[in-house]
């Protein structure tokens, strides 16, 4: 017969985020939204001799941005907060 290594639920706290993580997130939000106007600005206006390599470099670091920018919606969302992704 085999113990459990599991806490019992008397043991397990919640999780209680600091009143910052929700700020630092919006800032990491903004700069990934930044990253991909600017990494599509970039991609479209490519010109010369390594522009399909640069290109599609650009459309991976444009998606990779946007993914990220989506999961951190989301945690501020867990956290309750509200997600500002809105452009300049």
């Amino acid at each position: 017969m085999t113990t459990s290594l599991r806490r019992s639920s008397d043991h397990i706290r919640q999780f209680e985020a600091p009143s910052s993580l929700a700020q630092n997130l919006q800032e990491v939000l903004v700069d990934l939204v930044e990253l991909h106007l600017q990494g599509k600005q970039a991609h479209w206006n490519l010109i010369g001799t390594n522009f399909r390599d640069l290109h599609l470099q650009l459309d991976e670091i444009v998606d990779i941005a946007r993914e990220a920018s989506d999961t951190i919606a989301e945690r501020m969302r867990a956290l309750n907060a509200v997600p500002d992704g809105r452009s300049d």
